[in-house]
């Protein structure tokens, strides 16, 4: 009987011992029913409002899932779970292999868990997209975690009215607008009383003209869209914001890169502006605006009396508006630059027009 108890507790133990070492194979995770699921080609689809349960049954196991868009929609992709970590990437559209527009990527959204996020100002286009989810480091197992997968369409929204000339703008005597669109179609209502636009406001069909302060408001309307933004401007009557500059001695400063708002108020009325260039360069001066005739003089360098060399004046480059251009094979030297801007035959006005400098060292 001895014998039979000692043998008993011999086989006793073995049999824990054998228990022990199998354990890691008994705790590895089932595979879920999407397998398999390991490349693109075999992705299995999920649904606009469904939960999935899924596993990461081995290390290295990957999911492929794919879903469709008829429509750009908003989109919200989570995983969750009891315990895990879970990473996630989002391709398309119409391409396993290409990456979505971000966000395309996530780990740590809540917790250890994955969630992609596309709100409808940031909607999905239409089209077949791909997601793959692992484990993060893919070297381990998840038991289980749940997918899921909301898409609602977007509405897109007609794109929001510009103004040419751009606000803040201050003109002399009158000024006029154009409004434009993006949205092929689009009806454009504007006001001038500060309110905002409603669909009964007045349509815009040719540009506006202003002899006085105005508050511009415009609003786009289009059928199966959503009304833009609205856009507002405002336009002042009276002397531009770089006055007093009649002389070379009140000289307004301009930068490279600046476009200012200006204008002729007043017969004789004259604008006077002063750059500086530390090195040779090629350099750009342009006028535009929607009405009027200016002549443009450059002097220097370091003079106000003292034409620049050639070209140094201009009067009709484009249209009616003067531009002088040095170009990097004909640069001006490094010094101080004075230019004089006034309607031509300064008997007149100009309601407001644009002044544009680029500068662009030759070194």
């Amino acid at each position: 009987m001895a014998h039979s108890s000692s043998r008993r507790c011999v086989l006793g133990t073995l049999a824990a011992a054998a228990m022990s070492w199998a354990s890691p194979q008994a705790a590895r995770a089932a595979a879920d029913r999407y397998e398999p699921d390991n490349g693109k080609s075999s992705a299995k689809p999920i649904t606009s409002g469904q939960t999935q349960s899924r596993s990461i049954h081995v290390a290295g196991n990957v999911d492929w899932v794919k879903f469709t868009l008829t429509r750009a929609s908003a989109v919200v992709i989570d995983t969750n779970g009891s315990s895990g970590d879970t990473e996630m990437w989002l391709y398309g559209p119409n391409s396993s292999t290409v990456l979505a527009p971000s966000p395309s990527y996530s780990d740590d959204a809540h917790g250890r868990w994955a969630k992609i996020e596309h709100a409808a100002t940031n909607a999905l286009a239409a089209g077949t997209y791909y997601l793959k989810i692992q484990e993060y480091g893919n070297n381990g197992t998840i038991a289980s975690y749940t997918l899921s997968f909301r898409a609602t369409t977007a509405q897109r929204t007609a794109a929001t009215p510009t103004f040419n000339p751009a606000s803040p703008h201050v003109f002399a005597g009158s000024t006029t607008v154009t409004v434009s669109c993006a949205t092929k179609g689009a009806t454009i209502r504007y006001t001038t009383d500060g309110t905002a636009p409603k669909p009964t406001s007045p349509v815009y069909r040719s540009p506006l003209t202003f002899s006085s302060t105005t508050t511009l408001k415009a609003c786009a309307f289009s059928s199966g869209m959503g009304n833009s933004a609205v856009a507002t401007g405002l336009y002042t009557k009276g002397l531009d914001s770089h006055e007093p500059d009649d002389i070379a001695s009140a000289a307004k400063a301009i930068t490279s890169g600046e476009t200012q708002s200006r204008n002729i108020h007043a017969a004789g009325n004259l604008d006077w502006i002063v750059f500086v260039l530390k090195e040779a360069s090629a350099v750009t001066i342009d006028t535009n605006g929607p009405s009027g005739d200016a002549v443009m003089y450059l002097y220097g360098p370091d003079s106000s009396t003292n034409l620049a060399p050639a070209p140094n004046y201009s009067d009709d480059a484009h249209g009616l508006w003067p531009k002088i251009e040095h170009t990097a094979a004909n640069p001006l030297a490094p010094g101080t630059y004075y230019l004089l801007v006034r309607e031509y035959g300064n008997d007149g006005t100009i309601g407001s027009y644009l002044l544009s400098l680029v500068i662009t060292p030759t070194r």
